[in-house]
């Protein structure tokens, strides 16, 4: 069971002892592709403005002094270069640079990815009128290793990750704190599977202008995962 605080999110799992672990989601600072209004999905060809690394800065300092375990990160640019400037803010000699994991890629959309978004609307209606209305039967045609065609649904995809992500670090983190550099979609998808609000949660979860939420997880007797959702682009 979780319920919001006020501050962050505490979910209820079942282990022997009581345990407590403190995740601090971060979105990275404002990119090139904010700037010009496009579509960023898995593409890496955008990267921090000097108000983006500003930002990153700012979360540092606003984190300093928190005993936080590890950072850990998207592998595309905007989150890694946030992600090291929070790590250079922190000023702590004990903390590792910061963790690359490719689950924590934003969400993948291949067909619109560096495309304006006013382009996304003229050129594909009826798909961004269903991204809009129902994002979860989004569907789009991809082409695998083998050069096989197959369907891929975009926030599907992301539910599993987050699920993943979440999954591995709890276990890997009782009893501490960690903070995750993300993207939009993915930290909604984040905070949605914390919740257990799963598909019907994208409109439940926090949003607006704050750079970063903290999500406590408390836990109590045999483990149990959660599986949950969150768009964005």
């Amino acid at each position: 069971m979780a319920r919001w605080d006020g501050q962050g999110c505490c979910l209820s799992i079942a282990k022997e002892k009581p345990l407590s672990t403190r995740v601090i989601i971060v979105r990275h600072g404002e990119s090139t592709f904010n700037v010009q209004e496009r579509v960023q999905g898995h593409s890496d060809a955008s990267s921090l403005t000097e108000r983006g690394r500003w930002m990153a800065a700012q979360v540092g300092l606003a984190l300093r002094g928190i005993p936080i375990r590890k950072i850990y990160t998207s592998p595309l640019k905007r989150a890694k270069e946030t992600a090291a400037g929070i790590h250079a803010q922190l000023q702590d000699l004990e903390l590792k640079p910061p963790h690359s994991l490719d689950l924590l890629k934003e969400i993948a959309l291949p067909a619109w990815e560096d495309l304006p978004f006013a382009e996304v609307k003229t050129r594909f209606p009826e798909d961004y009128r269903r991204w809009q209305e129902a994002p979860e039967t989004l569907m789009m045609k991809i082409t695998t290793e083998r050069g096989q065609t197959k369907e891929f649904f975009p926030l599907l995809d992301l539910y599993d990750r987050a699920g993943m992500v979440l999954e591995a670090l709890l276990a890997a983190h009782e009893n501490e704190t960690i903070v995750i550099v993300g993207h939009s979609g993915m930290n909604r998808a984040l905070i949605c599977t914390g919740l257990g609000l799963g598909g019907q949660g994208l409109s439940a979860a926090p949003a607006g202008q704050r750079r970063h939420q903290c999500l406590k997880f408390q836990q109590r007797l045999a483990a149990t995962s959660a599986t949950g959702s969150a768009q964005s682009h």
